[in-house]
């Protein structure tokens, strides 16, 4: 005749167990809502041309080409004139503000930030709805000149830049990735 004591304590224990499961899954789906639920803003680098007179942007990661890509557009008569962008992604449920977006120079750390009318995209600050993005870019003519400028104000060699992008919550997210600018040789 089996015994009825063993099997309570066993019973009691499988039901304990899923109830433990069922709570740490419970615990996990609010946590994994919680963090979903706000803006999830993701900042890319890009380079690319601004073709005829401001009226369209061609863009392309770094690593995918460069003055190669610029030929091919001119060869296409499209008017290109070289340019650096910046791609504002919004993964989140929530909308996102972005206030400005800046080009640093690397290493001496000075920034400039494109004013109203300075360059091709929205207007600032402008508002991404949830799963939404906008590309602003920059004549790379500009981005040069300032890299020549604290080249030869801090004799800076092997400049670069990276791109920053300041959000309404006063956040600011630096795009990965760096973009060598070749610096005349006056300047070291």
């Amino acid at each position: 005749m089996p015994s009825t004591t063993s099997a309570m304590p066993t019973a009691a224990f499988v039901l304990a167990l899923i109830s433990l499961v069922v709570a740490v899954a419970a615990l996990t789906w609010n946590v994994v809502q919680f963090l979903l639920t706000g803006s999830r803003p993701r900042v890319l680098l890009l380079v690319g041309a601004i073709t005829g007179n401001g009226t369209g942007l061609v863009t392309w990661p770094p690593s995918k080409g460069g003055a190669s890509n610029i030929r091919h557009l001119a060869e296409q008569g499209m008017k290109p004139t070289p340019a650096l962008a910046v791609k504002v992604v919004n993964h989140g449920r929530a909308p996102l503000r972005v206030e400005r977006w800046s080009v640093k120079e690397e290493p001496s750390g000075i920034k400039y930030t494109p004013l109203a009318g300075g360059f091709v995209g929205p207007e600032l600050p402008h508002d991404l709805p949830a799963g939404a993005n906008a590309i602003f870019a920059l004549d790379m003519e500009v981005v040069q000149r300032g890299a020549y400028a604290s080249a030869a104000t801090f004799g800076t060699k092997n400049a670069s830049v990276v791109v920053q992008v300041e959000l309404g919550t006063g956040k600011m997210l630096t795009a990965k990735g760096r973009l060598p600018v070749g610096l005349p040789a006056a300047t070291s």
